[in-house]
């Protein structure tokens, strides 16, 4: 393979950290938003019967 530079490295491993921190903050955020459909399910289920 080419010589591949450290600085080149290290610029991949900054991108792939920032890529799998913006995909952990967007599960984040579709875990809460289908907890909050859950709990809404609930309610409107308890409140029919």
């Amino acid at each position: 393979p080419p010589h591949v530079f450290p600085w080149q490295i290290q610029r991949r491993l900054e991108a792939e950290k920032l890529r799998f921190a913006e995909e952990r903050r967007l599960v984040k955020m579709v875990g809460l938003d289908v907890a909050r459909h859950e709990a809404d399910k609930k309610k409107s289920v308890s409140a029919q019967g």
